[in-house]
């Protein structure tokens, strides 16, 4: 009897333990090589955890994945800030060398927040783009901050109503280089909607499995018939939450360098970046209208289009001629189909350019 439960016991050690290191459940991992084909030498030469146990139910489980004492801790801290530096013997930032000491500093926007991590007397690429970084937002629910400093460095953005947390790091996995950073925090649900530009087939996330949305603006066609991930026109670093009792939520994150999300089933999300710092801006809402004016009030309200573009238009890359253009209005016209605009794609320009000038 005493044999068995000796035995039980290293077989749940085994559960919690690898080479000393805490395991993380698989549904609540943050990959540390998500690179095609990781393998267990590339993946414990990084100092990070290698689980051998392949779920064919669940292929998207990383098997490469960071020990949950990944970050910084504080060093010091106020009610507004804290001096961060790398964990002691933690793992290190996998494409360069994490900033030896970082600033971490939060303020209140009326009932929004605005948070910030920066590299210590290092001035970090910002967009170039004015932003209202002071709105007074105004709210029936407010947001406020709460810095940990347990095991590793964390933070909590909060409802002041109800204490529901719309971030918690204390997933881990805070890293800052040069030309790589990750911030990881666990969500108050699963109903996600936002990011962009890529194609869903669902407005709703879905957090069963790992899903990477990379976000870096480029020339590349939707594929609606496809399940593809891929990174599309636009960039839209913003995402509108719902949470349990339906109030909503809203996280835009300022920076134009190319980044990915990852979503995962804890519901967790994971942020990378390859520079700039994170500054990460918080609607309390609570109305998903609500989210969208307190958005609005820090990045601007969109130009108002010209009347005739608010109409039916129509275009397609392919057209052969002035002819075809002219055909195809006529034909719509004939069979009594609204149209108010038709132009053409690149392809009606001299090798794509958008303007030249002929010799004379």
């Amino acid at each position: 009897m005493l044999s068995i439960f000796a035995i039980t016991l290293v077989l749940l050690s085994a559960n919690f333990a690898v080479n000393g290191q805490s395991t993380v459940p698989p549904n609540s991992r943050i990959d540390c090589d998500p690179t095609p084909n990781s393998n267990q030498g590339e993946c414990t030469s990084r100092g990070c955890i290698w689980d051998s146990n392949f779920d064919s139910s669940n292929p998207t489980v990383p098997l490469c994945y960071y020990p949950p004492n990944t970050g910084y801790n504080a060093t010091s801290t106020t009610k507004t800030t804290a001096t961060l530096k790398p964990v002691s013997g933690g793992v290190g930032n996998p494409y360069g060398s994490n900033y030896p000491e970082l600033q971490f500093t939060w303020k209140s926007l009326g009932s929004a927040v605005k948070i910030q991590i920066a590299p210590v007397d290092i001035t970090r690429y910002r967009p170039p783009v004015d932003i209202n970084e002071n709105a007074n937002i105004q709210s029936s629910e407010a947001f406020t901050v709460e810095i940990v400093n347990k095991n590793i460095f964390s933070f909590n953005v909060k409802r002041k109503s109800n204490g529901v947390r719309i971030w918690d790091t204390s997933i881990g996995g805070l890293l800052f280089a040069d030309q790589f950073i990750q911030i990881s925090t666990y969500l108050p649900s699963k109903k996600i909607y936002g990011f962009g530009e890529h194609i869903h087939k669902n407005l709703q996330h879905d957090f069963s499995k790992y899903t990477t949305w990379g976000m870096f603006a480029r020339d590349e066609p939707p594929d609606s018939a496809g399940d593809t991930p891929k990174n599309l026109y636009g960039v839209h670093p913003f995402y509108l939450g719902l949470e349990d009792d339906g109030k909503a939520y809203g996280v835009f994150i300022f920076n134009s360098n190319a980044q990915e999300v990852v979503t995962g089933p804890a519901p967790h999300l994971t942020y990378r970046t390859i520079g700039g710092q994170l500054e990460v801006f918080f609607f309390p809402g609570p109305k998903p209208e609500d989210v969208v004016q307190q958005y609005q009030q820090v990045i601007g309200t969109p130009f108002l289009p010209a009347y005739w573009a608010l109409g039916f238009q129509l275009c397609r890359y392919g057209y052969t001629g002035v002819d075809e253009v002219k055909e195809t209005v006529k034909r719509l016209a004939d069979a009594g189909i609204p149209q108010d605009v038709q132009f053409a794609d690149i392809d009606y320009m001299d090798r794509y350019k958008g303007m030249h000038t002929l010799k004379i």
